[in-house]
């Protein structure tokens, strides 16, 4: 009945319907949770008319804490409302073969929050709005979204054709919104601060400082485990053996090309559309030893600020086989913090073990690196019995002048642990960062009045 009555309706207009046949409403994406759903047959009748008393929008609100509680158990289609608190992550990624804008975005009700996963036009919705209202707090309605899981738990996605999205409307249920969510420190004439978060919503204190094990290069080749380190080491030199950029599939796989064809051997086709991304080999160290590091599209786009694409059409003209100015100037030389991820199969295979995953070029996050406790740091002085290379040429004193192995003992090493504690909530503010630095200082003084260097 669909070529009878599927240009007949309006959005937002009211319609009595009559002769419909019920039939069990039973499916994947159910728009409500009614029991049964009306079927249009050859009798079925449709008659506009005025009615003030049905809402104008519908909505079947569901609240944060009922959203966790059904899980992925529910196939209906469900409305939620919530303040925006948070881009969690927004990236390109392909969905069913086509490029897509991916982003994540935080809801927050008074009764806890939600992730919610945009792709395509509502994730361009989301961006353009903010855009335009950068200074506003957003209370966004997110009409027939599905319950999903992704990376482990539940959130809310929006269904294409079918999911709808609107910010700050004019309707009483925003009003309400206001007056529930005020009890837990939101207030409609706040200045609410967005937060913006990468890398699946973990930030970079977080990640840096506390959430996995700190190496030194020459440890990090030492040990026999796989996983995610952070190394404080220094770029050194960009190799350029292997090139520094590749043309990719859609699935970010490397093309071949074959008479002037591109072909993907992970998606066993012939491709149409490539895009040029970036894959450095970087030699680092942190001034005892070296490793070789890959650091991927997405890490050197946003140390550089610019794509691939931008890149190479700057230097058409030259010879775009060697790593441009631009870019040694922007990574070579600079001293951060790598959170590398290391595979021993590789290693085996004789592919890159270390592969970067993220870069933090923040001073105050490196500074709390070399202050917090239980740091892995690079040998500094030479102990007797130890064969361990040292540059004397980074340390002032007479090289005429040095002890026997028999007159040298081991300096007492600072550490410090007993100062420094994981913080609650992942960061510290700057007058508690001044407190720790001074009982750290203090600590110091008290080890050289007590004779050691």
């Amino acid at each position: 009945m669909f070529k009878k009555w599927g240009d007949q309706f309006v959005e937002g207009n009211a319609y009595k319907i009559t002769f419909g046949r019920l039939i069990p409403n039973m499916g994947g994406y159910r728009a409500t949770e009614h029991a049964y759903k009306m079927l249009f047959i050859e009798n079925t009748s449709v008659m506009a008319c005025e009615v003030s008393e049905i809402p104008r929008w519908g909505l079947s609100l569901k609240n944060s804490a009922q959203v966790n509680e059904m899980g992925v158990q529910s196939d209906y289609l469900l409305d939620f409302m919530g303040l925006l608190t948070c881009i969690i992550e927004e990236r390109t990624c392909v969905k069913r073969g086509q490029m897509s804008k991916m982003m994540i975005v935080e809801l927050a009700d008074d009764k806890g929050k939600v992730e919610c996963v945009l792709f395509g036009d509502h994730a361009k919705f989301v961006t353009d709005y903010l855009s335009l209202h950068s200074n506003e707090e957003a209370i966004m309605v997110f009409q027939y979204a599905k319950i999903k899981k992704f990376r482990g738990k539940s959130v809310l996605q929006g269904v294409d054709g079918a999911s709808r999205l609107s910010f700050n409307p004019q309707i009483p249920e925003v009003l309400s919104f206001w007056n529930g969510i005020a009890l837990h420190g939101y207030h409609e004439d706040d200045v609410i601060e967005l937060n913006v978060m990468e890398n699946g919503g973990v930030s970079m204190v977080d990640d840096f400082i506390y959430n996995h094990p700190r190496k030194t290069v020459l440890s990090l080749s030492d040990t026999k485990e796989d996983g995610d380190f952070i190394v404080r080491a220094k770029i050194v030199n960009i190799l350029q053996e292997e090139g520094w950029w590749y043309l990719a599939c859609l699935c970010d796989r490397a093309v071949i090309i074959e008479d002037s064809d591109y072909y993907c051997s992970a998606c066993f086709k012939r491709v149409d559309y490539v895009v040029a991304r970036f894959r450095m080999k970087v030699r680092v160290s942190d001034g005892c030893d070296s490793l070789d590091f890959v650091m991927p599209d997405s890490v050197v786009e946003k140390l550089i600020n610019k794509s691939c694409r931008d890149i190479l059409t700057e230097i058409q003209e030259t010879n775009i086989g060697e790593v441009c100015p631009f870019i040694s100037e922007a990574l070579v030389g600079n001293d951060w913090l790598f959170k590398v991820e290391k595979r021993m199969v590789n290693l085996y295979n004789f592919e890159d073990p270390y592969h970067v995953k993220r870069v933090c070029n923040d001073g105050d996050i490196i500074d709390l690196f070399i202050l917090n406790g239980a740091v892995e740091t690079p040998i500094l002085a030479k102990f007797p019995g130890s064969f361990s290379l040292v540059s004397f040429d980074d340390y002032d004193f007479d090289m005429d002048f040095l002890l026997s192995p028999e007159e040298c003992q081991p300096p007492e090493i600072i550490k410090p642990t007993n100062v420094f504690s994981v913080y609650e909530h992942g960061s510290c503010s700057k007058s508690y960062k001044r407190k720790l630095e001074e009982e750290f200082d203090l600590q110091v003084d008290n080890h050289r009045a007590k004779g050691h260097d």
